[in-house]
């Protein structure tokens, strides 16, 4: 729904107590948004570019106001990772898939967080899981030097741990690159 604003909003039905009426609560904003945000995917995209697929429902003229960004921040220190999204509204509502490349990470816990905005209002939120995705660990620095991996936090949201390479896996690494033969 677009409120007289131009911005969108969140209607939800419910019925009175005592009385049976039918009555609507509007939620503006980015507020309302959060409640009809599903995730769908998460995992690499065949490299070291964590990727999130998601959709929101919402009218068709609603969901051309929404605008979604991802990004990982690092917990406990300065540093911050900025994506890609591509979103598209369609009559069911607004499908996004959001990439961010993991490559160069320093070693660390970094925190994925989605931005939402509609008209003017915006807001950051963490993407929550109820369970560990079943996503294999990749490598974000040459020669297997560092490596990612996506892990549900203690609060239950997406993050991206970055630790170093082990030596084994490195020798692997540099063995195939410069072409010797594997044992």
């Amino acid at each position: 729904m677009r409120t007289g604003e131009g911005a969108g909003a969140l209607v939800t039905p419910f019925l009175t107590k005592g009385y049976g009426n039918v009555s609507f609560t509007v939620t503006p904003g980015t507020a309302g948004l959060e409640k009809l945000l599903g995730i769908d995917e998460i995992g690499w995209d065949g490299g070291a570019r964590l990727r999130v697929r998601g959709h929101a429902a919402a009218s068709p003229g609603s969901a051309s106001l929404v605008r979604v960004g991802l990004r990982l921040e690092r917990r406990g220190g300065s540093g911050e990772r900025t994506g890609e999204v591509r979103q598209e509204a369609g009559a069911d509502g607004l499908e996004f898939t959001a990439v961010v490349d993991s490559k160069g990470l320093a070693a660390g816990r970094w925190d994925v967080w989605l931005d939402l905005a509609v008209g003017d209002a915006s807001a950051r939120l963490r993407i929550p899981l109820a369970t560990v995705p079943d996503v294999p660990a990749v490598a974000c620095a040459p020669l297997g030097m560092r490596r990612a991996s996506v892990y549900r936090t203690n609060g239950g949201n997406l993050a991206v741990h970055v630790v170093p390479g082990k030596v084994p896996s490195m020798a692997r690494s540099a063995g195939r690159r410069l072409g010797r033969p594997r044992r």
